[in-house]
């Protein structure tokens, strides 16, 4: 451990000595290990906090040693640099709480999109459908207002709660406060650090909405390849188009740098076919970006994100 390190590892020893209980902190860890993509290199540290008062003190010990922080959620749409990051990523995916208090549903911000909507299903409340089969958490969704079926997350969310590390404040906003459009939320270009949200729950029939969630998880499995490593959909819409079938239609499918290629099931997808780096798929991406501008005249941007590499 280098001295920052070993300062962030003390404080958070006195943290552990008050609670008592240790958190989950590993060094020089592989990102790729963690990612969806199965792509990038070792962070400084990977932190799994399994509740807000742990992903509080991660972000403080982290602060006071000089630290930086990036919060990867699950990491199922992140492209992590094949330099690692110099810094402690934060996985929230030990934060997976999920209840019912018979008029909302509350959610810790890294229970899976999946398991809310199998929570719903259960409690015969409808409206969450859409949200079976998306690979990422809580806070994903609504860092990214994450969408499918026609349906946003914005449609059944009341409000979440933040951590704001420049007051030290937790803070609960309403649905309207969220600034939501497509693929867009307030917590896009801030510090605010999601730890849970609450959803509208209005009563439906279980069996149909099991048989939705069923309909749409055959649709996923048919369309998308989920059987090799990915970032799920690589580009976002462009107004008036769908974006893969620009991609389709420029000859792009099974195009390939190094391990990365462009889906020949969906060419909305990058899959790594065995070894591909971040440089193979920001490559790959740079070729299908201007692909596109040569035929259409547009231009597509990223839906994945890329994840600082300091």
């Amino acid at each position: 451990m280098n001295d920052k390190q070993s300062e962030f590892a003390e404080r958070l020893k006195i943290f552990e000595s008050d609670s008592g209980k240790a958190i989950k902190v590993k060094y020089d860890y592989p990102l790729s290990f963690c990612s969806t993509f199965r792509i990038g290199g070792n962070a400084d540290a990977a932190a799994f906090p399994e509740n807000s008062s742990e992903l509080i003190e991660i972000y403080r010990a982290a602060a006071e040693a000089e630290i930086p922080v990036f919060i990867a959620g699950n990491a199922s749409n992140i492209l992590f640099d094949d330099s690692g990051y110099r810094g402690v990523v934060l996985f929230t995916t030990g934060m997976k709480n999920i209840g019912f208090d018979g008029e909302k549903i509350h959610a810790e911000s890294g229970a899976m999109l999946t398991s809310l909507s199998s929570f719903a299903q259960k409690k015969s409340v409808a409206g969450f459908s859409f949200l079976y089969g998306i690979p990422g958490t809580v806070g994903g969704g609504l860092y990214m207002n994450c969408g499918a079926f026609g349906g946003e997350i914005s449609d059944i969310l009341t409000e979440s709660t933040y951590y704001e590390p420049d007051s030290d404040e937790i803070v609960t906003i309403g649905n309207t406060d969220h600034g939501f459009g497509y693929r867009k939320s307030c917590y896009q270009n801030s510090d605010k650090i999601i730890l849970s949200a609450s959803f509208r729950a209005e009563s439906g029939d279980a069996e149909k909405i099991r048989s939705e969630m069923d309909e749409r998880m055959a649709y996923r499995s048919e369309k998308q390849p989920l059987d090799l490593p990915s970032a799920g959909s690589v580009f976002k819409r462009y107004p008036g188009y769908y974006t893969s079938r620009l991609i389709e239609e420029a000859g792009l499918k099974g195009r390939a740098v190094g391990g990365a290629c462009v889906s020949k099931k969906h060419a909305g997808f990058i899959v790594n076919l065995g070894g591909a780096t971040a440089s193979d798929v920001k490559e790959l991406i740079n070729q299908i970006k201007a692909e596109i501008f040569n035929r259409y005249g547009i231009h597509i941007e990223c839906e994945i994100v890329f994840a600082p590499s300091c």
